[in-house]
């Protein structure tokens, strides 16, 4: 994860999830397109976090979906409103029953 994160982004750190869009800039696709990217999450990020882990990496991919769909979380008033949606989405995936389980 390490690897990917600095060849992705210049930054070696470890992280718990990065988003990739199948594209950028105007041929960006939208949220009805289907296919907007991929998500990788980091497992072991998510065991230091949460040892359950399921929910946590649930939320990574809640989390990665979102920057896909247009969400930032560089700048404190936007990292508010993609937190608020992530949340949101969790709670509902919580309330049906939607997690990621063994």
């Amino acid at each position: 994860m390490r690897q990917l994160h600095g060849e992705a982004f210049g930054d070696s750190s470890s992280t718990d999830c990065m988003s990739f869009p199948l594209a950028q800039g105007p041929e960006a696709q939208g949220p009805g397109d289907p296919f907007l990217g991929d998500v990788v999450v980091c497992p072991h990020v998510a065991r230091q976090r949460d040892p359950s882990i399921y929910r946590e990496l649930t939320l990574y991919l809640v989390h990665g979906l979102l920057h896909l769909m247009g969400y930032d979380d560089q700048r404190q008033e936007d990292r508010a409103v993609m937190e608020r949606r992530q949340f949101a989405h969790l709670a509902w995936l919580e309330s049906n029953k939607k997690l990621i389980t063994p």
